[in-house]
């Protein structure tokens, strides 16, 4: 059985945390980096701040664990219900598809209007709890890239940010600028 924690003594737990976060908080609003030692100070808040999620996260994980594992095996048994459930409708769309095949190939035989065959009211089936009709979408396969207009061509990020990690600096028809950030790395 779940043994919850009175709040108030997680409260207490996580409220040992307060004055240092408060602390942590106060400084960096007032903070002015005017010399670098200004600036290993902030970056030293940066280490602390970092410190603090981490052993927070920590706490809370540690307050909440019997509640997740508590739920993490309600989900385990649900799971067992849901996942065939799921798998419902994709098993009657294949039905349907199979059903429409069949007729389409029946009334190509019998030279009778196959849409009208199974989806008689406007390309729909109404039941009572549902109803089920036809979409149509278009994909495409590539056949010729020269071919296609440059308006429906995309750059490839993902490849453009490996070859600049990579060094590259000129790309034929992309302006490359070059950003620096200021990144804080815990020692």
């Amino acid at each position: 059985m779940l043994e919850l924690i009175q709040l108030e003594n997680v409260r207490s737990e996580i409220e040992e945390y307060r004055k240092e976060v408060e602390d942590l908080i106060l400084y960096t609003k007032s903070l002015e980096i005017k010399t670098v030692r200004d600036a290993k100070n902030a970056i030293n808040s940066v280490a602390k701040s970092r410190t603090l999620v981490k052993q927070i996260d920590a706490k809370k994980k540690d307050l909440t664990r019997e509640a997740r594992d508590y739920s993490k095996k309600i989900n385990n048994l649900a799971k067992e219900f849901l996942e065939p459930l799921i798998l419902v409708e994709d098993m009657i769309v294949q039905k349907f598809d199979h059903w429409k095949q069949v007729e389409e190939s029946f009334d190509c035989e019998t030279e009778v209007d196959f849409e009208l065959s199974i989806f008689e009211d406007k390309e729909r089936i109404r039941a009572e709890l549902a109803s089920a009709y036809e979409r149509i979408s278009h994909v495409f396969e590539l056949e010729d890239i020269n071919a296609v207009p440059l308006e429906y061509l995309t750059v490839d990020e993902d490849k453009v940010a490996l070859a600049l990690k990579n060094g590259v600096r000129f790309i034929p028809g992309l302006n490359i600028v070059k950003q620096t950030k200021t990144e804080i790395r815990r020692l």
